[in-house]
């Protein structure tokens, strides 16, 4: 258990050492890191840098978003995307609406439907 530990805190701090290179203007890119870092992130020993990764996230001018569903049935692709991230910041920040929440965590199960909720939106959009 502590080898795999290990392994995650690598991937980690590998993910957290990219973030300044995260294009922050192109929702595509920060999914991207969001979804890299949502798959590693939720193990109870790793020592995740919350405040670190939302300061950045915020120095951006990314947000928690409301949830709205109206939001994720009628907006266009870039509106869900942002949609998208907030969500994520809402689970890294403790205030998510779901009550399994894990403050600081950004909950693989939650947040991975919503990235391929993200993507589907994108194809459609190419074949419209």
């Amino acid at each position: 258990m502590k080898n795999e530990v290990q392994v995650l805190q690598k991937r980690i701090d590998e993910l957290v050492a990219l973030l300044p290179q995260v294009n922050f203007s192109n929702s595509e890119s920060v999914i991207i890191w969001l979804e890299a870092f949502a798959k590693v992130n939720e193990h109870p020993e790793l020592k995740i840098p919350t405040e670190k990764i939302l300061a950045t996230f915020h120095k951006h001018g990314h947000r928690k978003k409301p949830t709205d569903l109206f939001i994720m049935k009628h907006s266009n692709h870039e509106e869900l995307g942002k949609w998208v991230i907030g969500e994520a910041i809402a689970m890294l920040e403790g205030s998510s609406w779901n009550q399994y929440h894990a403050g600081g965590r950004i909950r693989c199960g939650l947040f991975l439907p919503y990235v391929h909720m993200w993507r589907r939106k994108k194809e459609r959009m190419h074949y419209a």
